[in-house]
């Protein structure tokens, strides 16, 4: 490229023709102002994505209508404190029901042979102690465990908003991705692909012969074109000019 005023063939199907090279170098350089619109544009869009992604799976979780925690720990709540409730009287009615048997029996029997029943009334009744203390500590784990549900709510919450924290950043490496491996991001930058009539690539130009039709693809369309089988020729390589002699130093 020069500062000649000859027409090339390249002319007639190239998009834009810049007369010198300077002029080409501000065509090819894109405008900063564009690229800030375009970053933003992207931003803007993948902004629009994460919300909508967001929303549907928020739809989709209030459709699906999951029962609340009162629904499902109330009726167990209200069964387990009903029994706790009852179960004092009950072991206080059971307790005054075997001493009374005990008294009966006792009352047949001779002086001597009382000791024994009063021993086992003894350890009857530390047994049932036994059992209602454990019965208690059941009743206050229960009320504690009720107790940390709203910190268990908390920290699945965390949990949640965690992982969609994770999602976007890796919808957004995805994102970048794809847009590197875009095989039209060249064509934007001023580049353009060479196909063979079949549509096949042409990568290297042994691969192309004098007279074949191919097809030029740019950002914005495509142009047909002809190979004219000639080559530009090499620039010789400029021959190494022969060391100079050293004079002699005597």
């Amino acid at each position: 490229m020069g500062h000649e005023t000859d027409t090339t063939l390249i002319d007639f199907v190239s998009d834009r023709r810049a007369p010198t090279p300077t002029a080409a170098a501000e065509i090819a350089t894109p405008v900063l102002a564009d690229l800030k619109a375009l970053v933003l544009d992207f931003e803007r869009r993948m902004a629009r994505c994460t919300q909508h992604a967001l929303e549907t799976r928020r739809s989709r979780l209030a459709a699906a209508r999951l029962p609340r925690e009162s629904e499902l720990l109330g009726p167990a709540s209200q069964r387990f404190d009903l029994a706790a409730g009852r179960l004092a009287a009950a072991l206080e009615r059971n307790v005054a029901i075997h001493e009374r048997q005990l008294t009966r029996v006792s009352s047949r029997l001779a002086p001597g042979l009382l000791d024994r029943p009063r021993r086992l009334k003894q350890e009857r009744l530390a047994e049932l102690s036994g059992r209602l203390t454990a019965a208690v500590g059941r009743v206050r784990d229960q009320a504690e465990r009720r107790a940390r549900l709203p910190e268990l709510a908390r920290r699945m919450d965390q949990a949640v908003e965690r992982r969609l924290a994770r999602e976007r950043d890796r919808l957004g490496r995805i994102e970048q991705l794809r847009t590197s491996l875009n095989p039209d991001r060249p064509l934007s930058l001023g580049f353009a692909r060479v196909h063979h009539a079949d549509g096949g690539l042409a990568r290297r130009a042994a691969d192309l012969s004098a007279g074949e039709a191919v097809r030029l693809t740019f950002a914005d369309g495509d142009r047909q074109a002809v190979v004219d089988g000639t080559a530009p020729p090499k620039a010789a390589r400029a021959a190494k000019p022969p060391p100079a002699s050293q004079g002699s130093l005597f």
